[in-house]
Order: structure tokens, then C-alpha cells, then sequence
């Protein structure tokens, strides 16, 4: 298997309508246990559970309507609240 490279991860137009036309039929448990669709301290909490639970690294994959608020919202809240816990 090769080296997985970042750029391998990025959406294009194509993946992320099929992204969104499959997320559709999903079941919301389901999006509730994987996905992070929630406000800041719901959001943290859920990140918290992902961290506990081994994960290391996130991807953020905005499909709402003002990407540029969420960016925001992580850079400046959500992110810094795991920066102690490096």
C-alpha cells in the first residue's frame, strides 16, 4: 500500500456532491456517533469522545453554507481548547 498523501484527501466538486447525496440517506445515529454537527461546547465534547477513543488526527470537511463562520469558529474556539492537552 502507498504512502497516503494529504493531497489524496482533499475533495473535489465530484466527491463532495457525492458526499453530500450519500450523507443524505445516512441514518442520524449513525451521523451522531461519526460526524461533529453541533455547536462549540457539543462539538468539543464530541472531539473529546473521538480523543479518548484513540483518535489523533481530525478532517474537517465543511459542507455548510458559510465555511468561512466554521473556520472561524474552530480556529478560534474549538481548536485552542485542546491545545494543553498535546
Amino acid at each position: 500500500m502507498g504512502e497516503c498523501q494529504f493531497e489524496n484527501l482533499l475533495l473535489t466538486d465530484e466527491s463532495l456532491t457525492k458526499f453530500v447525496e450519500y450523507s443524505s440517506k445516512v441514518d442520524e445515529e449513525i451521523i451522531s456517533d461519526f460526524f461533529i454537527v453541533r455547536n462549540v461546547e457539543e462539538a468539543i465534547s464530541k472531539i473529546e469522545e473521538f480523543r479518548r477513543a484513540g483518535v489523533r488526527h481530525l478532517m474537517i470537511i465543511n459542507v455548510g453554507p458559510d465555511p468561512k463562520f466554521v473556520n472561524k469558529v474552530y480556529s478560534e474556539k474549538i481548536i485552542p481548547a485542546f491545545a494543553e492537552n498535546r
